[in-house]
């Protein structure tokens, strides 16, 4: 762990981090979506399906933002990481010269 978060590994070669704010999101979508269960699940097992609710909305925009990468390296730019924030997660990628002279279509 340092001060950018938690490594969470790499995925097809790209480094995956989880922000610190994170948890703060994963707090927000459970205490949201804890009455999605209501009336068929209360209390505690209400959190717990809303907990694995949050983690599977994040997971989705894991995904999403993998898309992003693999799509960037399709036309030449390098994604240097995926972080998970509070709210989404957010792909850095490094311009190179190749992705200037190529389109999507080639």
């Amino acid at each position: 762990m340092t001060l950018r978060g938690i490594g969470l590994g790499r995925v097809l070669g790209v480094p995956v981090r989880l922000d610190l704010s994170w948890f703060v999101g994963l707090a927000v979508v459970t205490a949201l979506s804890r009455e999605l269960w209501a009336p068929a699940v209360t209390g505690v097992a209400a959190v717990g399906w809303s907990v694995a609710f949050a983690v599977g909305f994040f997971a989705c925009v894991l995904v999403h933002e993998l898309a992003h990468a693999l799509t960037a390296r399709t036309v030449g730019v390098a994604t240097t990481e995926i972080r998970l924030l509070r709210s989404s997660c957010f792909s850095t990628r490094l311009s190179s010269t190749a992705s200037k002279s190529r389109s999507v279509s080639d």
